[in-house]
This record gives C-alpha cells, sequence and structure tokens, in this order.
C-alpha cells in the first residue's frame, strides 16, 4: 500500500507534470525538459531528493533550482538556474564547475535551498557535497525541479519519508492550507482567516 503525508495542514508539492503522480519525470525525446514543484520555495528552508532511475549519459540529468520552467535547457544554463548535473559538475549561467561526486542510476540526490539566506546544497546519497552556491537572489520565486535529456527521475517533495533526514531546520516543499487557498482559490484574506 502506498501512502502519503499530505494533510489538510500540509499540501505537498507534486511536479507540474508527469506521471506516478507527478511525482515522476521521463524525458525520451532528444531534446532538454524540465519540470518544476507546484509550490514556490521562497522563503523557507526546503529539502527534496530525487532517485535516477534512468541515465543514458552522465551529463543528461540536472537537479536543482530554478525559475523559469518553459526553458528547454538542462538546469544551469541560465542566470537564475542551480543544478546538479549527473557528471559531478554544478552550472549556474550556463557555466560548469568541478563540484561534486558524479551520480548514476539508483542514486538518490538531495537538495537543501535555504532561500532566507540564499544558499543551496546538494546531497549524494546522504552525504553532503558541500555548499554549491551562496548570494542566491532572495527575491525570486524559485522552484526546484529536473532538467532531463532521454533520462527518468522520480522525485520527494516530502509527501513521502524521507530516504536521507534533511539538514537541521529544513523541511519538504509544501504549502499550507491557507496559503494554497488564498493562491489556488483567490479566496479574501479575512474569508480565510475566518474558517481557520
Amino acid at each position: 500500500l502506498d501512502t502519503v503525508t499530505d494533510t489538510p495542514v500540509k499540501n505537498y508539492a507534486v511536479l507540474e507534470s508527469g506521471s506516478n503522480g507527478n511525482l515522476t519525470f521521463e524525458e525520451t525525446l532528444s531534446a532538454w525538459a524540465r519540470e518544476g514543484s507546484t509550490v514556490s520555495a521562497r522563503s523557507k528552508k526546503v529539502y527534496a531528493e530525487t532517485i535516477v532511475q534512468k541515465m543514458t549519459a552522465p551529463d543528461r540529468v540536472s537537479f536543482g533550482l530554478f525559475v523559469d520552467a518553459s526553458s528547454g535547457n538542462e538546469i544551469g544554463k541560465l542566470a537564475t538556474d542551480y543544478g546538479y548535473i549527473g557528471n559531478g559538475q554544478k552550472r549556474n549561467s550556463n557555466t560548469a564547475e568541478s563540484y561534486g561526486a558524479s551520480y548514476t542510476v539508483g542514486d538518490i540526490i538531495g537538495v537543501a535551498y535555504d532561500s532566507v539566506s540564499g544558499t543551496i546544497e546538494f546531497f549524494k546519497n546522504g552525504t553532503s557535497q558541500g555548499v554549491a552556491y551562496t548570494g542566491i537572489p532572495v527575491d525570486q520565486d524559485y522552484i526546484i525541479g529536473l532538467g532531463l535529456l532521454a533520462s527518468e527521475c522520480s522525485i520527494n517533495f516530502g509527501q513521502q519519508p524521507f530516504i536521507y533526514p534533511p539538514p537541521e531546520g529544513y523541511d519538504g516543499l509544501f504549502q499550507t492550507w491557507s496559503q494554497w487557498a488564498r493562491s489556488a482559490l483567490g479566496y479574501a484574506a479575512d474569508r480565510i482567516i475566518a474558517l481557520e
């Protein structure tokens, strides 16, 4: 039996599209595609994990933070992208640098993003690869997601227990009920407060 920890109090993010309840994303064509979370990581300290299920080459999976979900690029191509690539590099503004260990099928990659201090750190199978970037602008509505080319990954924003514990002070990516209601239903703030 597969269960999730969504509650009326916590509405966990999923990917904008995909399979497995929008928690699995597969790119089968010969062009980059990206999918991001349905919830912004703004003003939060969030953690998420992805498991690589299919990888046709080490540089064809990217995981991280971005603003533009419509871009057909790996994460790290744009100035507002901060990605960890399967070959072990980190990438931002189309500049790749040596960073951490490479990863492959079966590896679990974690991301810890602190939108208050503007830092992002990646993990491979529970081991920190170090802080990848500091000084990330905190006034952006970043989302967490995947950039894939002929590859497949599943992601966990916290609806399932994490395989590896998040760093101290970090939680999954979710909206509270009142945040969801305000954004999805457009209720007036005073009406929501009355319902709470």
